[in-house]
This record gives structure tokens, C-alpha cells and sequence, in this order.
């Protein structure tokens, strides 16, 4: 089925400005709309992104013993300036930016006086059900096309009546209520679903310049969804021609095959009188899994065996190594009839062997070593294709991520006062680029610095351009001759499309990043690869899985206390994973390694031996009083016994073996492996897959 995709915002549009929709009939990109008056520039991904996290930490019930006493207006701004807001407003007041700071700390007081209005003597857990929700349904199917919408809803509350509120926090004066009030009316469309009865109300609120609140009842949704929003479908449907279909999820070009279908990925045999076999559903893994255990539990052994089932699904697998074990996928020793372990039953060798055949004939394996030319690199884009079509909002996220990972290459920080203008005047030429469509790479990054246009030099207000930015071109320069390698187009640079889509030949991508040789470079090139898979997760969503992808020691990307540049693409990712297909396989050794803030975010957990008495606490809030008995047993498992935990239910198992022996190879025969992997490369058209190579066994 071909399905049309669109988001929240632009149907918002495409439903209220005659000009838009036919832009969007035409095939056209959707003119920038003006910019409210009072709208805030400054800082509205700062407040979203802490509104969501007061949001969590509120609903968390690890933390009630602090959040249960936040009541009134003033405990709830105290405690959030204490918690987060002290560094948001030193960013601002450290770039002369006094007024956005006022804006923001009062947005943020009023943030806390709607919450205190709305709790009413109820716990936080009663009122809070989620924050930043990824929402994505079709809303209209017909013959063979779907109109198919995805957006990202600020909060889900429980009203006292018990019936659902949609949120959309505002920071504008309201000049586009039509729109605002369209945006609700979606949302609750796609929460309930085509057709089936609306009960959601809906909730605009507004926080500068003061507190406002625009209530909407669920029949006034339903009203503005039918004279609206249908009619706008109607057109779309009647005007769109075939050729101006955008699509959702990857489509088989020529020569490619669509990916075969397995129910479940088979976890291992239940530890029961009568064993049964425990299994999880493949489109859970969309939901995303994490996997806990000390050293020499077996995470990696039952991690491995999910990944192999999951690649003989026909779902593609991205395998991140750190270390140099995984990489041994690649190594055609490993898939020799001799690989599988001695010691197995005649039977289980056979069958197992057998399996060992169908999945090498049926995946394409490519090991990459970015950093290494004598492997196989990949090179990193600096800013993604399309920026040149992002919201402001979104180019300017880009431009800071890319511009802090480049200082912290170059050994800045955003805590060292004499580091910050260099970052802000590199975060202001990376945005002028963008604005002028032209690449961000490092020589035009170094040319720009060292020419210092006048757009450049009013964008940076009273700071000294010629003093920071000399500094800049040396350290940018230095860079380039030293790890340019890394930022190079040539020969092949991640895109999110050539891990997803199928061979050409029908097999399914097993694509293996060795990130030894990135050194110091390692966080923000994995923080680029996460960035992607985001892209690719907002502008290509699925209802299926489409991608797994494997993190071992995830709690050095994404850990409890500190904020890496890895974390907030992976927070992202974490969000938009299930509406997206894509889904994240974390490998840690216990649950505290990870920020509990994400924890929520994960649907299943695979709990092997874990001892220490702190890390068990913590395993606690994840069981029933009826699952305690397997809560109590998992300090006494053996290598290879697991605990499977969903929603307050446990079943112990023992885990499948995996077919493929993981051992840690050395970098010599690592960036051999991955050489051979190489094939020519073909020149590829904008947007285009490129031809990746296949290691044969």
C-alpha cells in the first residue's frame, strides 16, 4: 500500500491556508510561514525539553519521596530552577540575552502554577500519563493509498472526571489559534483512531505573557477535525497524482524484495516443571529492549540471538562495536560449519547448523571503521541534507549539536567561560550556512570564519569576531589535517536509508560500525549517527519495525549523571523509536547505569545475574507484589538465566544460543575484514542508496 505522509504541523496548515494546500498538491515544499508577533525565539526547545523532564521526573515513582511535597506554584519553580533551569539561563545571560531570560524563567513560573492549579490534591502519578508522546496513525485509507500523519504531542493529562486531556504548551500570544486549536483536533484523531468516538479534550496553554488556558471539549475536536481537516483530505485525495506520493517507510526499488515476516523472536525455554517457550513479538522490539546483567552473565550471548532472529525476520540490524567482538559477524571463520560449539547434542548441532546456512545466505554483511582508510570508512554529514528546509527551531538545534561536537574535538566546553564565544560564534556560522543552502564542511566552515562576513559579524552582537574567530580557524584547520578523514564525502558517508534498505538481491543489511579507530572523535561521530536515524525516524515513520539497532554498554552514550552529546539524540531516538520502526537494543550491566528518565521509554527488560544490592533496589519498581518471587531469584541465576519483565509481569528463562561465536578480534583483522567488505562505488543521485558491498562466507 502506498502510503502518503504527512505531519501534524503541515496538514495544520494544508487545512487552514488555501496557499499551502495547493503547494502540497503541486508537490511543492510548504512556504515558511511568518513568524507570529511576541513569538519567542530564543528559547522554546529549552522549555519544551524541560517541561518534559519535570513532566517524567513528577510521574517517576522512584522519586516520590521529593515530588509528593511540590504543591504550590513557588515549591514547583524553586525546585525546577534548582534542577534545571540555573544552566538554560546561564546560556542566555552569558550571550548578553537578558530579556529571553527573563521570558524563559517566567514562561517556566507559569509552567509551574498551571501544574499546581491542576493537581488538586491528587498524586502527580494520577495527573501526569506522558510527556513529548509520539503519535503516528493512518487517517484515511483508501484503495491502495493512506494518508498516513505522525507528530510529537507535548503532554497527555488525567482530568478528575478521569477522561484524557491532549496539552500543546504555547509561548506565543495566540495569534494562530485556528491552527492551534486544528493541531488538538488532530491529535485526538489519531490517539482514538479513524472513525471511533472522540473522548478527548484538549488544553492550549499559553505562559507568557502571563497564564492562559484554552479549553477545547471533545465535540468542539470533533467539529473542527470535520469542517476542517476532512476537507482538506478530500483534496488531497482527489488532487494528488501517483507521481507526487511521498512515502512512509522504504519502498523496494527495482531488483529488491520486501522483508519476510516471523512472529517472535524466541528468548529461550521458561525454568518451570514443564518448560514452555517464552517469545516476544518482533513488533515489540519498535517498543525498545534493554538487557542487564554483570560481566559474564551472557547479555551478549542472548543479545546476539536476538539480533540473528531478527535478521532472519528480514528486518536490517546495526550492530555499534566497541570493542571488536561483534565485528567477528564479518569474519567467514565464524560461519564455518566447525564454528558451532562442540558440546551441543547431535540434534541441536543439526538444527542449529541449519539455521547457521539460512541466515549467512540471506543477510548482507557490511563492517565499517570510520576513522581507519585502511578499513572501510564512513564520513559523517557536519548537517543533514535538507537543512535548508528545516523550521528554524530545528536548525538551530542542528547547529548547536554540530558545533559543540566539533569543539569537544577541539577541546572545548561549554563550561570553560573562555571556550563559550568561540562556541557561539561557531554555532552562528554553521547557521549561516544552512540559511545560505551551502554544504557544512569543514573547509567552508574555515573559510567563513577566516573571511567573516558582515551577516556573520551582526548575528554575533558585541562579541570580537577577529579575536575568536582566528582561534577558530587554527583549531578547525588543525582539525581538518588531523581528522578531516572523518568528515570526508568520499567514499561513503552514513545515510540512515542504506542501513534499512534491502540488497539488491533480497538480502537483509547487517551493517557492523567498528568505533575503535574514532578515538576521542567516538562521541560525536555516534552522536551524528543517532542525529540520523532521528531524521529518519520523523520523516520516514513506519507501523512495523524496520530497523534494530544493537548498543552494548549503552550507559556510556546514555548514562544516569552526565549529559554526553550522545544523550539527547538517544533520548530522541527513545521517543520516536516505536512510531518510527525503529527500535534500540540496550546492553548494560544494571538498571541504575542508565537515566531513569528513559527508562519509560522501554518496553521489555532482560534481567541476567545481577548481585550488588544498590542495582537490585533499583530492579524493584519494575515488578508486582505477585513477581517478587522472580525479583528474589535473580542474584541467584546462572550464566545464561534471564528474567523477562513487561508491565509488572516476569517469566524466568533460559536463553537460546546464538549461532555465531563472538570473540574479540584484532584491529589488524578487523579493518582487514571490514577492506574486504568494500565495493566499487557507483555515483549515486541526491537522496539514493548507495551500493554497499557484501562479504561473502
Amino acid at each position: 500500500m502506498d502510503q502518503l505522509k504527512v505531519t501534524v504541523t503541515d496538514l495544520c496548515r494544508i487545512s487552514s491556508e488555501p496557499d499551502a494546500l495547493e503547494h502540497y498538491l503541486a508537490g511543492k515544499p510548504l512556504p515558511r510561514p511568518a513568524r507570529p508577533s511576541g513569538a519567542v525565539r530564543v528559547f522554546g526547545s529549552l522549555f519544551h525539553q524541560v517541561a518534559q523532564q519535570v513532566s517524567n521526573r513528577l510521574a517517576d515513582p522512584l522519586q516520590v519521596k521529593v515530588t509528593d511535597a511540590l504543591r504550590s506554584a513557588d515549591d514547583l519553580y524553586c525546585w525546577i530552577q534548582q534542577e534545571w533551569t540555573h544552566q538554560f539561563l546561564g546560556e542566555l545571560l552569558g550571550r548578553d540575552e537578558v530579556d529571553s531570560a527573563s521570558q524563559f524563567s517566567t514562561a517556566l513560573y507559569h509552567f509551574g502554577l498551571r501544574l499546581a492549579e491542576l493537581r488538586k490534591g491528587r498524586s502527580w502519578f494520577e495527573l501526569l500519563v506522558e510527556a513529548e508522546k509520539p503519535v503516528s496513525a493512518p487517517v484515511r485509507v483508501e484503495g491502495d493509498r493512506a494518508l498516513f500523519v505522525t507528530g510529537i504531542l507535548d503532554a497527555v493529562r488525567a482530568r478528575p472526571d478521569r477522561t484524557l486531556e491532549i496539552v500543546d504548551y504555547k509561548l506565543t500570544r495566540g495569534d494562530r489559534l485556528e491552527q492551534e486549536l486544528l493541531q488538538i483536533a488532530i491529535y485526538a484523531e489519531l490517539l482514538s483512531g479513524p472513525g471511533a468516538p472522540n473522548l478527548y479534550h484538549g488544553s492550549l496553554e499559553y505562559f507568557l505573557p502571563q497564564l492562559h488556558v484554552q479549553s477545547i471539549t471533545p465535540q468542539e475536536l470533533k467539529d473542527l477535525y470535520a469542517t476542517k481537516v476532512i476537507p482538506a483530505i478530500d483534496r488531497i485525495f482527489a488532487g494528488l497524482n501517483p507521481a507526487q506520493i511521498t512515502f512512509a517507510a522504504p519502498v523496494p526499488s527495482r531488483g529488491e524484495m520486501p522483508p519476510r515476516t516471523k512472529k517472535v523472536i524466541r528468548l529461550g525455554r521458561s525454568r518451570a516443571a514443564q518448560p514452555q517457550e517464552i517469545v516476544l513479538p518482533v513488533s515489540e522490539l519498535a517498543r525498545h529492549t534493554a538487557i542487564l546483567g554483570g560481566s559474564g552473565s551472557g547479555k551478549t550471548t542472548l543479545a546476539c540471538s536476538m539480533v540473528e532472529q531478527t535478521l532472519a525476520a528480514g528486518v536490517p540490524v546495526v550492530l555499534l562495536d566497541r570493542k571488536g567482538d561483534l565485528s567477528r559477524y564479518a569474519d567467514p571463520a565464524a560461519w564455518a560449519p566447525g564454528s558451532l560449539p562442540q558440546n551441543l547434542s547431535q540434534n541441536l548441532s543439526a538444527r542449529m547448523q541449519e539455521r547457521l546456512f539460512a541466515l549467512r545466505n540471506s543477510i548482507r554483511i557490511d563492517l565499517y571503521t570510520p576513522g581507519v582508510p585502511s578499513g572501510r570508512p564512513l564520513g559523517i554529514r557536519l548537517a543533514p541534507d535538507d537543512a535548508g528546509v528545516l523550521t528554524e527551531e530545528e536548525r538551530t538545534h542542528a547547529a548547536r549539536t554540530t558545533a559543540a561536537g566539533l569543539g569537544s574535538m577541539m577541546g572545548f566546553t561549554a563550561e570553560r567561560a573562555s571556550d563559550q564565544p568561540r562556541l557561539a560564534l561557531l554555532t552562528r556560522a554553521i547557521q549561516l550556512l544552512i540559511e545560505q543552502g551551502v554544504p557544512v564542511t569543514l573547509p567552508a566552515l574555515i573559510e567563513t570564519l577566516r573571511v567573516l562576513p558582515a551577516t556573520l559579524v551582526r548575528s554575533i552582537g558585541a562579541l570580537d569576531p577577529s579575536k575568536h574567530g582566528r582561534r577558530l580557524v587554527e583549531n578547525l584547520q588543525t582539525l581538518e589535517i588531523l581528522k578531516g578523514e572523518l568528515f570526508s564525502p568520499e567514499p561513503e558517508t552514513l545515510r540512515a536509508e542504506g542501513l534499512l534498505l534491502h540488497a539488491g538481491d533480497g538480502r537483509t543489511r547487517l551493517t557492523i560500525i567498528h568505533t575503535q579507530g574514532l578515538a576521542e572523535a567516538a562521541f560525536f561521530w555516534i552522536a551524528q549517527f543517532l542525529d540520523e536515524l532521528g531524521r529518519f525516524a520523523k520523516n520516514r515513520p513506519s507501523p512495523s519495525l524496520q530497523l534494530l539497532v544493537l548498543i552494548d554498554e549503552a550507559d556510556v552514550y546514555l548514562p544516569a549523571n552526565s549529559v554526553p552529546i550522545t544523550k539527547p539524540p538517544l533520548e530522541n531516538l527513545l521517543r520516536r523509536g516505536r512510531s518510527a520502526g525503529i527500535g534500540l537494543l540496550l546492553a548494560t550491566q544494571s538498571p541504575g547505569d542508565l537515566d531513569y528518565r528513559c527508562r519509560e521509554n522501554v518496553r521489555s527488560w532482560l534481567i541476567g545475574l545481577i548481585k550488588q544490592n544498590t542495582a537490585l533496589e533499583k530492579l524493584k519498581p519494575m515488578f508486582t507484589q505477585e513477581s517478587r518471587e522472580q525479583l528474589d531469584a535473580i542474584s541467584r541465576q546462572r550464566v545464561g538465566q534471564f528474567c523477562l519483565v513487561a508491565d509488572g509481569e516476569a517469566a524466568s528463562f533460559e536463553a537460546t544460543p546464538n549461532l555465531i561465536k563472538t570473540e574479540q578480534l584484532p584491529e589488524s583483522r578487523i579493518h582487514a575484514l571490514a577492506a574486504a567488505t568494500r565495493r566499487p562505488q557507483r555515483r549515486q543521485s541526491h537522496g539514493a542508496a548507495p551500493d554497499h558491498g557484501d562479504h561473502g562466507g
